[in-house]
């Protein structure tokens, strides 16, 4: 099948899968976000679907052993056992640290071959649809196990989120997820004024220090967005409005991106006016953020389902994990609170082009007629993808606009 090539969050999911296979238990965390020695799953089987099989790895004590069987279709195809796993966990958790944070993709050619020999075929799984219906979208590892609470057996799919590589992410930028803003004020002349600044938040910075100048909100990109974001409130996109502008430094002084702070600081402005700030703001964005795990995205109509089972597995720096049972929506949106940060996805070609075109009236020339080659094709003589569009001033209907975009993404 070749030699395989994936990133840090792809290779951790197999990390999980034999770590998990190996010691045969995972521990929940506290309220206070910590391991919690009385909270745990025990694993009785991993399920993994390769094409139209599924492969189970059942976990087992024979002569006071632990073992694993490995089951095609439920055909018994090999034995390995658990300390072995779990040693080939370790290698495996080794191996990611040593990759330097500038290989985005990687081959650990010994992992493969121990995953090759266990009958798999990626690192990370691959579900069909039915499985993604069952057990959520967010699905990354469908495992059964007995709780410690009440020792009852579930079969459920868990989203896996790691810390050893680049910032995983929760709600996902794209077109439809922007927030648009007429420039009240704006002339041709400022628009090149201000596409000419490099910086986002220096931009958005100048539009508000320009006494001119004014931004009124005007909607978000979709239809679809906006009819998700009012399923988690229905003034929803008012609330995303303000705190977007606290984000890209428009309003407030926070010089942070973390949920907690940006609220912090819409909880002071409180755009709606509500009684008790603290408590709504706060309950809002945890409603979001655990919506935007549940399965909301911003591109497609969501009806509202929590599309998930079980929960979410961290994995740390470390290589420690823990689980976040779904259903636990307090400690669960807690932990999302704490640890999700609001991001500016990139912006895009159209940007440079605005760009390039601000830069040109600056210095004296007509902007319209400079060369965008250089701009619009990268060094290969590829054009540029249009992905991102967002963040500079554009002309429309002889009036000036300005669009924000985010994804939040974990710590």
């Amino acid at each position: 099948m070749g030699v395989w090539k994936f990133n840090k969050g792809e290779w951790t999911e197999s990390y999980v899968f034999l770590r998990l296979l190996g010691r045969g238990r995972i521990y929940g965390a506290n309220r206070d976000l910590l391991q919690d020695d009385t909270l745990y799953l025990d694993i009785k089987e991993i399920l993994r679907y390769e094409g139209e099989n599924i492969i189970a790895f059942q976990r087992e004590i024979e002569n006071g052993n632990g073992i694993v069987k490995v089951l095609n279709n439920d055909v018994n195809i090999k034995i390995v056992t658990s300390p072995e796993l779990d040693e080939h966990a370790t290698l495996l958790y080794n191996e990611i640290k040593r990759v330097k944070s500038a290989d985005r993709t990687f081959t650990l050619e010994q992992t493969q071959s121990i995953l090759e020999h266990l009958g798999l075929s990626s690192p990370k799984s691959n579900l069909p649809q039915i499985a993604l219906d069952k057990y959520g979208k967010k699905t990354d590892i469908i495992i059964k196990y007995t709780t410690s609470f009440d020792h009852a057996v579930n079969t459920n799919g868990f989203s896996i989120k790691s810390h050893m590589g680049s910032a995983a992410t929760l709600f996902n930028s794209c077109s439809t997820s922007t927030l648009i803003y007429k420039i009240q004020g704006c002339t041709k002349e400022k628009m090149y004024q201000i596409n000419a600044i490099s910086s986002e938040t220096e931009i958005f910075k100048t539009i508000r220090d320009d006494y001119e100048l004014s931004l009124e909100f005007v909607g978000g990109g979709s239809e679809s967005f906006e009819d998700n974001m009012t399923l988690c409130e229905s003034r929803m996109m008012e609330i995303l409005d303000v705190l977007l502008r606290i984000q890209i430094g428009y309003f407030g002084n926070t010089e942070s991106n973390s949920s907690k702070d940006l609220v912090k600081e819409l909880i002071t402005i409180n755009p709606i006016k509500v009684r008790n700030s603290e408590l709504y703001y706060t309950s809002v964005i945890k409603r979001f953020l655990f919506n935007s795990f549940a399965g909301m995205t911003a591109s497609s109509q969501w009806d509202g389902r929590k599309n998930l089972t079980g929960g979410y597995i961290d994995v740390s720096k470390d290589g420690d994990i823990l689980y976040y049972r779904a259903m636990s929506d307090d400690v669960f949106e807690s932990y999302l609170f704490e640890y999700t940060f609001w991001d500016r996805p990139s912006r895009g070609v159209q940007k440079d082009i605005a760009h390039a075109k601000g830069v040109a009236f600056i210095n004296g020339i007509n902007p319209e007629e400079i060369d965008l080659n250089t701009v619009i094709y990268n060094d290969k003589g590829k054009r540029k993808s249009k992905k991102g569009d967002w963040g500079y001033v554009y002309e429309k209907d002889s009036e000036y606009y300005i669009a924000l975009n985010f994804q939040v993404r974990f710590k």
